[in-house]
């Protein structure tokens, strides 16, 4: 049985709870079931099969799914560098900004990739330390990050950079490196 939990507007949430209620018939202790149907607005049935309260936005993915799977992540890759952004972001969403800072500890977050190097951002901006949350935002657009309406819009978790001065500079950066992009892709040869 092949299952597509739906990530947009193409699946309605009946259809991506029917998805992740088969997910949990075939794998009833896995997380990823439960993630999904926090994602579909099940949060009373996630939260029942999690023991875990929803935090900051109860109906972001992300709010479910670090809280479903951090537990399973860290017994198996604690030191993997998704893990270690999931653990830190979950004790901040906790409200132990302390101890999501003291997760980070003094990882080098420059030789990540652009993508996990935005992730890092999210930790900074919701532990409030917005300066170093906007350097590393800026730092993942300058190595190639560059989902400008995610960025500028939809992400939540940056919602405390948007204020920050330096943000309408960093997101217009995006846009630049994405044109260029879209210019080079469109006058390649195939």
């Amino acid at each position: 049985m092949k299952l597509k939990i739906g990530l947009g507007n193409r699946d309605s949430i009946s259809d991506i709870e029917q998805q992740a209620r088969a997910l949990i018939d075939i794998a009833p202790d896995g997380p990823w079931g439960y993630a999904a149907l926090g994602y579909a607005g099940m949060l009373a049935e996630c939260e029942e099969a999690s023991n875990e309260p929803a935090v900051l936005d109860p109906l972001s993915p992300q709010t479910w799914a670090i809280g479903l799977l951090v537990p399973w992540l860290l017994a198996a890759a604690p030191t993997v560098p998704y893990v270690v952004h999931s653990n830190a972001l979950l004790k901040i969403l906790r409200g132990d900004a302390n101890g999501g800072m003291t997760v980070l500890g003094d990882m080098d977050l420059t030789n990540f990739d652009a993508h996990l190097t935005f992730h890092f951002a999210e930790i900074f901006a919701q532990a409030g330390n917005l300066d170093r949350g906007i350097d590393i935002l800026a730092l993942s657009v300058s190595k190639g990050f560059t989902p400008v309406e995610f960025i500028a819009t939809h992400c939540t978790l940056i919602e405390p950079l948007r204020a920050h001065p330096r943000f309408a500079a960093i997101v217009q950066n995006a846009v630049t490196k994405l044109e260029l992009v879209r210019r080079i892709a469109a006058n390649a040869s195939v």
